[in-house]
C-alpha cells in the first residue's frame, strides 16, 4: 500500500501576541494542520496513526523539539485535520514538517514501528495572526518606551537624575571612588580587602590580630624552623627549666633545672634523641644544611655511635674498663646489628685491620690462628647437597645417593654409588671446585676393581677409564679453591 501525502489544504501557525486585548483569551502555541492522504492514488478512508516531526531544513537538518503522535485518526475521503503544538519552536526561523503514517492495526503511539515517511517535508508558513504578533508587538513596545530600543535602557550613561538608594545593590566589579568624608559604612566589613594597616588608628582587640602574632594571654605555637630568640629561654617560670647558648667561638647549649633537681632531655612519640655535628656555623638557619650524626639514643634505650669510637676523653676506652653485662642473672647479653658484620680490631684507635669478623650470615673469619682450648669442639656442618645427574646416570638402589658438601675447613666431600652411564656424572657449583684437575681412584663392579675419576676446575665429575656396573664416589675429598 502506498500512502503519498497530497498537497496541504491549509496550514495555520498561531503565535502568542505580545499585548492581548483586555478580556480576551490569548492565543497559544498550538496550530491546526489539514492534509490529504491517498493510497495508490485513491483518497484514503479509515483509521490511521500519524507522527509529526519538526526540522530546520527541507532535507537532512536538525530535528526541533520532540515528535508528536496522533493515534487512530479518522481519515475521510483522504482528508484529515490535527492540532499540533511544538511549544516555542517558532521564533521567526523557517521550519519544515515531516509526516509518518501507518494504517491503524491496534498499536498505540508507544509503538514506533511500521510507519512510512511521507515526502517531501512540508514548509510551515506564517499566518495572519503570527504576522500581526511580529509587527504590532514591536510597535506597542516602541510607543511605550518613547521609541527607544531596549539597548538604550541597558546603558547607564543614558540615565539622568538621582537613583534612590533602594535601587543600589549587588557586586561592583569596577573601582568606586567615594570622596565624601561623611560617608558611613555599616556592616561587618568582611568584604573589605587591600586595607593598609598604616591607616588604622586606635587599639585593636586581641581577637582582631592575626593568629601568626604571639599573644601573652594564650598558648603560642612557633611553627617556622627559623625562629630566633635573643637571650636565654625560660620555660615554665623560675622553678622550671632555662635554656641558654653562650657566645662564640665555642657555642654551647646549656640546660638548668631550678632547685637542684636533675635536668632531662626527652623526645616524644618513641622518637630517638640525636646528637649531630655540622661544619656550618649557622646550621639551623641555612636552607638545605646537612649534618653528621654522632650519637643516637633510641626510644628503647639503645645507644648508637655511628662511625665513631667510644672514648674516655683522652682516647679509646681500655679493654679493662669496657664491659657489657645484664643486671638480670638469667638474661643474655646481646650484640645486635642490622644486616651488618661484627668486627674486632687490635690495632689501637686506627680500626683499619679487623682481626676477627662475624658476618650477618653467621660465618666467622679470623686473621691469624684459631685456637680451641676446650677438650672437645663441635663445628656445625652444612647438609648434603643433591646434584643434578646428567642423562644416562642414576643412583643405585640401597646405597647412598649422589651428593656433596663442604665442611667448616673448606674441604669438599663426595658420595654416592652410580649405575653405569656415559660422560660426566654431574657438575659442582662455584665454591666447591678445585683450582686444578684432581684424579681419584674409585671402586667399581665386575672384573674391574677401580676406575679413575676426575674432578675438573670447571666442576665436572666424570670417569676417565673403563668400568662396569657401577662407580662409587664415597670417600672422595678435596679442598675447595674456587
Amino acid at each position: 500500500m502506498r500512502l503519498p501525502l497530497l498537497p496541504v489544504l491549509a496550514t495555520a501557525l498561531v503565535l502568542l501576541p505580545s499585548a492581548p486585548a483586555l478580556g480576551q483569551t490569548p492565543l497559544t502555541t498550538a496550530f491546526t494542520y489539514q492534509g490529504q492522504l491517498a493510497s495508490d492514488g485513491v483518497p484514503a478512508t479509515g483509521a490511521y496513526d500519524l507522527r509529526f516531526r519538526l526540522f530546520d531544513a527541507a532535507t537532512d537538518g536538525n530535528q526541533i523539539g520532540s515528535a508528536l503522535c496522533t493515534d487512530n485518526l479518522a481519515v475521510s475521503d483522504g482528508r484529515f485535520t490535527v492540532t499540533l503544538d511544538f511549544g516555542t519552536a517558532f521564533a521567526g526561523q523557517r521550519r519544515y514538517l515531516e509526516i509518518l503514517v501507518r494504517a491503524d492495526a491496534g498499536q498505540d503511539c508507544s509503538d514506533a514501528t511500521e510507519f512510512t515517511v511521507l515526502s517531501p517535508r512540508q514548509e510551515l508558513t506564517a499566518t495572519p495572526n503570527a504576522t500581526y504578533a511580529q509587527v504590532s508587538g514591536l510597535a506597542a513596545d516602541a510607543g511605550t518606551l518613547g521609541g527607544q530600543p531596549s539597548s538604550f535602557f541597558t546603558n547607564a550613561a543614558n540615565l539622568t537624575g538621582t537613583v534612590p538608594s533602594a535601587r543600589l545593590g549587588g557586586t561592583y566589579s569596577n573601582a568606586l571612588t567615594l570622596t565624601n568624608a561623611s560617608n558611613v559604612f555599616a556592616g561587618s566589613g568582611s568584604g573589605l580587602t587591600n586595607l593598609s594597616a598604616t591607616n588604622i588608628t586606635g587599639t585593636l582587640a586581641d581577637d582582631r590580630l592575626s593568629s601568626n602574632i604571639p599573644k601573652l594571654s594564650v598558648s603560642n605555637t612557633f611553627s617556622s624552623p627559623l625562629n630566633s630568640f635573643a637571650g636565654n629561654l625560660l620555660v615554665g617560670g623560675v622553678e622550671d627549666v632555662a635554656f641558654g647558648i653562650d657566645s662564640q667561638p665555642n657555642p654551647r647549649l646549656g640546660m638548668v633545672k631550678k632547685f637542684g633537681v636533675s635536668p632531662m632531655i626527652g623526645a616524644t612519640a618513641n622518637q630517638p634523641i640525636i646528637f649531630a655535628h655540622s661544619s656550618l656555623d649557622d646550621f639551623f638557619n641555612v636552607a638545605g644544611a646537612t649534618y653528621t650524626e654522632r650519637l643516637r639514643i633510641a626510644a628503647n634505650g639503645n645507644i648508637q655511635v655511628p662511625g665513631g669510637v667510644l672514648t674516655n676523653g683522652t682516647g679509646p676506652i681500655p679493654t679493662a674498663d669496657l664491659g657489657l653485662y645484664s643486671q638480670t642473672p638469667t638474661s643474655v647479653t646481646r650484640f645486635v646489628t642490622t644486616n651488618g658484620a661484627f668486627q674486632w680490631f687490635t690495632d689501637g684507635g686506627a680500626g683499619t685491620t679487623p682481626r676477627m669478623t662475624l658476618s650477618s650470615a653467621g660465618n666467622l673469619s679470623v686473621t691469624g690462628t684459631l685456637s680451641v682450648t676446650t677438650a672437645r669442639s663441635t663445628l656445625a656442618q652444612e647438609p648434603w647437597q643433591v646434584p643434578t645427574l646428567f642423562p644416562g646416570w642414576s643412583n643405585r638402589s640401597g646405597y647412598s645417593p649422589a651428593g656433596y658438601f663442604k665442611d667448616s675447613l673448606g674441604v669438599v666431600h663426595l658420595r654416592g654409588v652410580l649405575l653405569t652411564g656415559g660422560g660426566a656424572i654431574f657438575a659442582l657449583p662455584p665454591g666447591y671446585r678445585p683450582s686444578a684437575t684432581m684424579l681419584f681412584q674409585a671402586p667399581t663392579g665386575g672384573s674391574i676393581v677401580t676406575v679413575q675419576v676426575e674432578v675438573q676446575p670447571s666442576g665436572f665429575v666424570f670417569p676417565v677409564t673403563n668400568f662396569s656396573q657401577y662407580i662409587s664416589l664415597d670417600g672422595i675429598t678435596f679442598r675447595a679453591e674456587q
